[in-house]
């Protein structure tokens, strides 16, 4: 004699479920896209003027951009330059020539300041499901 035991959902549970994963789609793609505009905003305003790289043409902020991916925002740029204005360098580099430059960061604070909002905006949306109240999720931007 086979033992067995079937579950199955119903209807009306299988519509809710779907639902909530568009409601859940929708807030992340809306909190993905506002922190990436953010993200880029803050990127370009730490890139410019002192204590940031000395960036007279406004070239390298220009170079600075996002595009959308698959599961949300590339944010980045394509400027050799991005690695050392960022870090900084010491020591001889690939021409030999010695180079003693300091850190200009303007990602890494970025990040920094619009992280807490991402964490704060997602945990909202965790906490919509948990209470169904998923609709309505809001996004602050930047002081």
């Amino acid at each position: 004699m086979a033992v067995s035991y079937q579950l199955t959902v119903n209807g009306t549970v299988a519509a809710t479920l779907v639902g909530v994963a568009a409601a859940v789609d929708d807030a992340v793609d809306g909190i993905l896209d506002n922190t990436s505009a953010l993200l880029l905003t803050q990127i370009k305003r730490n890139a410019s003027n002192r204590p940031g790289p000395n960036a007279p043409t406004g070239d390298y902020r220009r170079s600075w951009t996002r595009r959308k991916i698959t599961g949300g925002y590339n944010v980045g740029t394509n400027r050799p330059q991005a690695r050392r204005l960022e870090m900084g360098f010491n020591g001889r580099d690939s021409l030999g020539r010695l180079y003693n430059q300091q850190p200009y960061p303007h990602l890494d604070p970025a990040l920094d300041m619009v992280t807490p909002a991402y964490l704060a905006a997602m945990q909202a949306v965790a906490d919509g499901i948990g209470n169904g109240a998923i609709t309505g999720v809001t996004f602050g931007g930047l002081r």
